[in-house]
């Protein structure tokens, strides 16, 4: 976080402000702009944006505060605004997301991309008394703290976490093992992960403005609990889309546009605490491109391959060759199943013909662990609509395919 800056003392500290469509107007005088640090119940300016906070109230005598936001949009870009975008904090050893949650001060605080010039008012709630609240835009990397008059700010020493959160890559429902997004024109649904395995219809992860070409899980790239999602659309953008509580999909985040003519795309699961995520993508020409992949965006693009045109689906299941570097599996246009060995630098030093007969394979992705034994598997959907599952050996071999649904014509990815 940044550096704390005191105000004087605010008369106006528990001003708890009501919600509104529109803070045009509503908003009282502007306090003197107090750079990263606001205090609760006073208006301030901080890059551009004017935030309030009420300040947090108990509700019935129940264990529940409520607290009452509104900011405007100042700057010349778009941003995400949410409960997805606030976090609340007790001490400064854990800092928690806000949830979706109802509120009696009116409308709770929606998700929404708010526009220049745009404001947005609302509420939140927790079952905790905040001590400290902060408002985030990931993509900048900024962060604005709401304190009481007088206190200074902390850093907690973690970044926010979410409700529910296992840390275990792809689980959503809490039982510790990958559950599936799958995408279905505009929805995104989330399935469950039952014992088999076998995926149960769980419920609505999300609903998108336009159609995705592809989507993938990426590793916790926020640093909440929960493994991510990346997505391209069929316009030429590459969104990032954060995963909150029960699975739920924040409003996304474009960390790229132009990607039309990109026709691939593979994310590489972490292998350890610190490693990188990379994005691999093939363009037009065949060329195989490798990017650096991070909740503020993408890197310049470094090509790694080339004759990529045969390859009909890409994507990483982790590392393959024991060297604990994640490494990329490709299917050719002939139905062979191919691994691509990567390097410290995410170029290709080796490749092998690990399958065969994967051509009525339409569909296929790794989820994280599907079965328990702590090792990422497979899961596809065949031109028939059957739903397989192919489970990892830990040396770099697969289960054959195990049917584990049918009636899938109608899911256009899975991730």
């Amino acid at each position: 976080m940044f550096s704390t800056l005191r105000t004087g003392a605010l008369a106006a500290l528990a001003v708890v402000i009501t919600a509104s469509t529109s803070l045009m107007g509503a908003l009282p005088a502007r306090a003197e702009a107090v750079g990263p640090q606001v205090t609760f119940g006073v208006v301030a300016s901080s890059q551009g944006i004017d935030l309030q906070v009420g300040y947090p109230r108990q509700v019935d005598g129940q264990q529940r505060w409520e607290l009452s936001v509104a900011l405007c949009n100042r700057t010349t870009r778009t941003i995400p605004v949410g409960p997805e975008t606030f976090s609340w904090s007790t001490s400064a050893t854990r800092s928690t997301w806000f949830t979706v949650g109802r509120t009696t001060l009116g409308p709770e605080l929606g998700s929404f991309q708010l526009k220049p010039g745009g404001c947005a008012s609302g509420g939140l709630s927790t079952t905790t008394l905040p001590q400290q609240v902060a408002f985030h835009d990931l993509k900048q990397g900024l962060t604005i703290d709401v304190v009481q008059a007088g206190k200074p700010s902390y850093e907690p020493a973690a970044r926010p976490v979410s409700p529910g959160a296992t840390g275990v890559h792809g689980d959503v429902t809490g039982d510790r093992v990958a559950d599936v997004y799958g995408q279905q024109g505009l929805l995104t649904q989330i399935y469950r992960t039952v014992p088999g395995p076998a995926l149960s219809g769980w419920r609505l992860g999300g609903t998108s403005e336009i159609a995705y070409r592809w989507i993938s899980r990426t590793p916790d790239l926020d640093g909440n609990g929960y493994a991510d999602l990346v997505a391209s659309t069929t316009d030429g953008r590459i969104l990032y889309l954060r995963v909150m509580e029960q699975g739920r999909i924040a409003l996304p985040i474009e960390i790229g546009r132009g990607w039309a003519s990109s026709s691939l795309f593979a994310v590489t699961p972490r292998t350890a605490p610190g490693a990188p995520t990379q994005l691999f993508a093939r363009n037009s020409s065949g060329q195989l491109l490798r990017y650096s992949l991070s909740a503020r965006g993408l890197t310049s693009g470094r090509v790694v391959g080339t004759g990529w045109s045969e390859i009909r689906s890409l994507f990483s299941i982790g590392d393959l060759t024991g060297d604990g570097i994640a490494d990329l599996l490709a299917v050719r246009k002939d139905g062979g199943l191919f691994r691509y060995a990567l390097n410290g630098t995410g170029s290709i030093w080796n490749s092998a013909k690990v399958g065969r007969g994967w051509g009525g394979i339409r569909t296929v992705s790794s989820p994280g662990d599907l079965n328990g034994d702590q090792l990422f598997d497979m899961i596809g959907i065949a031109s028939d609509g059957t739903l397989y599952a192919w489970f990892s050996r830990g040396n770099g071999t697969f289960s054959v395919g195990h049917k584990i649904g049918k009636n899938w014509q109608g899911v256009d990815a899975l991730s």
